[in-house]
């Protein structure tokens, strides 16, 4: 190749790599992720939180309690919205989110921005845990009387 050929193409080169060192690397929102925690607090530490792929546009946080574990179960993750929202009737269908219920109930949050599920689970968590524990004690107060 001639030596005018390189001096020629160098700086179209260098131009190319400048620009192409400016245009920010595409990703998806992040969010917290956690599976199973008994703990909003356990969830959301720095080492929580992920990078969610490019297509994952939505944070999903599920909230569960079963009486037959005893503990909220909370999970957090990276999610698709129709995938999230998909999820959420279905497994309200099951076990729907009403904290009144002694058995089991299950709250899904799905949201779509930075680290937007920090405090999904926390509301539910405090109130909720009083109320189960004392759901669980009052069989055993009656039996007291």
């Amino acid at each position: 190749m001639p030596q005018h050929f390189y001096s020629s193409i160098l700086p179209f080169c260098l131009l190319l790599t400048m620009v192409l060192w400016k245009i920010p690397e595409v990703s998806g929102i992040e969010c917290f992720s956690c599976d199973i925690a008994h703990d909003n607090s356990e969830c959301n530490g720095t080492e929580s939180v992920r990078q969610c792929p490019i297509t994952y546009d939505t944070c999903l946080t599920m909230v569960r309690y079963a009486a037959e574990v005893g503990k909220l179960q909370i999970t957090k993750r990276c999610s698709k919205r129709d995938s999230c929202l998909t999820q959420k009737r279905a497994l309200e269908m099951h076990a729907p989110c009403d904290v009144n219920e002694p058995e089991e109930w299950v709250c899904t949050n799905c949201c779509s921005t930075d680290l937007c599920n920090y405090n999904a689970g926390s509301r539910t968590s405090s109130y909720t845990v009083l109320k189960a524990i004392y759901l669980l004690l009052l069989p055993r107060m009656h039996v007291l009387d």
